[in-house]
């Protein structure tokens, strides 16, 4: 137990690490959403792993790497999705005024 909250506030530290960076706003969504994505599937693959510890051995470390690479590719195609859109659904400004876009 004392290893998976070690490793889930590093992780935790990592990610809030790299969404203070200056160089968040200079990148596409695509990134972005890899980012965030890599970094939640990490904390709730280990979370997963975590409750089948006793099933496996290194549950906690494959369900981080799993969560990861899972969250990372679903946040990159979700993020490439929203920058063909122009930004995504939602709240946009149009041609005379406001209005939902979808």
């Amino acid at each position: 137990m004392k290893q998976f909250v070690i490793f889930v506030v590093l992780v935790s530290f990592l990610g809030i690490g790299l969404a203070g960076c200056s160089t968040m706003n200079s990148m596409n969504n695509t990134q972005r959403g890899a980012l965030y994505g890599g970094t939640l599937g990490a904390i709730g693959g280990a979370v997963i792993g975590n409750n089948l510890r006793n099933k496996h051995k290194y549950s906690v470390r494959n369900g981080a790497i799993l969560g990861a690479i899972a969250g990372a590719l679903g946040g990159a195609v979700i993020g490439n999705e929203m920058d063909h859109q122009g930004g995504g659904y939602g709240y946009h400004q149009a041609g005379n005024g406001y209005g939902y876009h979808y």
